[in-house]
């Protein structure tokens, strides 16, 4: 499983295809899907967008806009980037500047 984590964080500027993480892996689709559920308590899908979110939101920490955040951690673009915001976390990408935000290792 941290195999696997370390290589979507290695790919999060790409493309990730699932069934490629779970080839990798050695490991079925679904089977893959279940380890995450179970050890994760996400869907892998559902960790890659969280993991680019937490890429972008480090950016816009850092001191870069909305968009260039978003593009550079592969959000097609600061809408997605923003639905994501609003569906993980209930808020808009301009309330960002307004918070005391701290990412947590």
């Amino acid at each position: 499983m941290q195999q696997t984590l370390q290589t979507i964080d290695a790919l999060l500027l790409e493309r990730i295809d699932a069934n490629a993480l779970a080839s990798r892996a050695h490991i079925s689709l679904s089977q893959l899907e279940r380890l995450f559920g179970h050890q994760v308590g996400l869907p892998v899908r559902k960790l890659i967008l969280w993991r680019r979110l937490r890429l972008a939101l480090s950016l816009v920490l850092r001191g870069s806009n909305l968009t260039e955040a978003a593009h550079a951690a592969n959000f097609a673009d600061l809408a997605h980037f923003s639905r994501t915001l609003r569906g993980m976390f209930g808020i808009q990408g301009q309330t960002l500047r307004q918070l005391q935000l701290q990412l947590l290792d």
